[in-house]
């Protein structure tokens, strides 16, 4: 077992892994302005599920289906600097795995939602509406079921730090409420033309968090196998990272959207995000 640093970027650390090889790729998620923070979750969840400018969703589905897996999920830590406790890291973890067949088709899969996404959920409102529903429900029963105890303790560390504040917006109480206030906004209950504005207003945000996200490319790579899979995953992950960096190269974010929110100074967790994500009907919008 060893570990080989081969660049600025990117780790390799060979495992018996019988022919399976293993991608986790790291992506600053702090540049995001608040405005869209409380959109991340589903973002993360919908990110494989829209296709790309090449391929439309069942286009896209099909070939990873074929192919191995690829998702996206949020990690909140505390800072190992003393000096930023307050200053939790967002991050975006992106997961991928397939067999050593199969890894340069995963990595041009993730290479295409990384440099032609295309136009995200906006390229079908119904499936996006039906996506929102389902998440509004799925978090609702969770509230009440195995998950009430996470949620409490969400809520109890959104007091005490400003991690878990973070965390609390991304996946506690304040995410329920955010999920059904927008479910309700864009549902059968809104007329048709209020959820379609509402649809289309969500789906930008979902466009806008990818070409932020990805405008300074993926931060760190670590990639794990055997040694004909980390073989395979070598030539494919260079043009994985250069698909991220020609991406950035053609995207511009104007520095005083990049706003990174930090706990108050009294020591007042809650104040790092806008006071509308912590109430009961404001949505963040």
């Amino acid at each position: 077992m060893f570990v080989c640093w081969c660049s600025d970027k990117s780790w390799y650390l060979e495992q018996p892994t019988n022919g399976i090889g293993y991608l986790t790729a790291v992506v600053n998620a702090r540049r995001l302005p608040l405005s869209l923070r409380p959109y991340l979750p589903l973002w993360a969840s919908y990110w494989t599920q829209f296709g790309t400018r090449n391929r439309n969703f069942r286009e896209f589905s099909h070939q990873l289906e074929l192919t191995g897996e690829l998702s996206a999920g949020i990690l909140v830590a505390p800072s190992h600097n003393a000096s930023e406790m307050d200053k939790p890291s967002e991050l975006i973890v992106i997961r991928g795995k397939a067999l050593t067949r199969n890894i340069p088709k995963l990595y041009g899969l993730m290479s295409e939602l990384i440099s032609t996404p295309g136009e995200g959920a906006a390229s079908d409102l119904q499936r996006f509406q039906m996506l929102l529903t389902q998440t509004a429900a799925d978090v609702a029963q969770n509230v009440g079921g195995d998950s009430a105890l996470e949620y409490a303790r969400l809520d109890s560390a959104a007091k005490l730090q400003s991690g878990g504040a973070v965390m609390n917006v991304y996946a506690g109480l304040p995410f329920v409420r955010f999920a059904n206030d927008l479910a309700a906004q864009t549902g059968d209950r809104a007329s048709e033309k209020e959820a379609e504005t509402g649809l289309r207003a969500a789906a930008e945000k979902l466009n806008q968090i990818s070409q932020i996200l990805f405008a300074d490319g993926l931060e760190r790579v670590l990639t794990v196998g055997d040694a004909s899979a980390l073989d395979a995953m070598h030539k494919p992950l260079d043009s994985v990272l250069a698909a991220s960096k020609s991406n950035s190269s053609n995207r511009s974010v104007a520095a005083s959207d990049l706003l990174i929110p930090t706990a108050a100074a009294e020591g007042d967790a809650k104040s790092a995000y806008p006071k509308t994500i912590y109430t009961s009907t404001g949505t963040g919008l």
